[in-house]
């Protein structure tokens, strides 16, 4: 399976793939996207980000298998890229992407969830609708990962807030 992501490209070529030539990250880009990629590969990826925002361990996925209670786990198939979630045995969620970016956006966006929640008890400000600070947290987390990715949570976060507006 071929990989063909950005989320891939900003991690292989740095931060300061931006200041490189045009020619020179485009040829770069394209190496890369020619490239297959393993399980260790994509854990090495999902490590390198997750020590970008202090993330715990035990929020990350496993690899090749499940631990099961609800954690998720990636599996490589020809089919692509699969976030699955087994609890007690049986599956909960399957999510399958030809995209890396795609799938390391899914795999973050539940860590700066959960990281997000634990934000929020923490400095919790009772006379404030909880969302407030749980979705200015997942933003800024999603943001340092990858800019994109904060605009996207973004997105997602309005238009919740479209149907259900913050209630302080």
């Amino acid at each position: 399976m071929q990989a063909t992501s950005p989320a891939r490209d900003v991690a292989l070529l740095g931060k300061n793939a931006t200041q490189r030539p045009l020619r020179e990250t485009l040829l770069l880009k394209e190496f890369i996207n020619q490239m297959e990629i393993t399980l260790a590969e994509i854990q090495v990826l999902v490590d390198r980000l997750a020590e970008k925002i202090n993330a715990p361990f035990h929020l990350l996925p496993s690899y090749g298998h499940t631990r099961d209670g609800a954690y998720p786990h990636i599996e490589i198939s020809d089919k692509g890229y699969h976030y699955v979630v087994v609890e007690r045995g049986e599956e909960l969620e399957r999510f399958v992407t030809e995209s890396l970016n795609e799938l390391l956006f899914k795999v973050f966006r539940s860590v700066t969830f959960s990281m997000a929640c634990d934000f929020e008890l923490k400095n919790r400000i009772e006379t404030q609708d909880f969302r407030r600070q749980l979705f200015m947290k997942q933003i800024e987390l999603m943001t340092q990962l990858n800019e994109e990715w904060g605009q996207k949570i973004e997105i997602e976060k309005l238009l919740i807030l479209k149907t259900h507006p913050f209630s302080d």
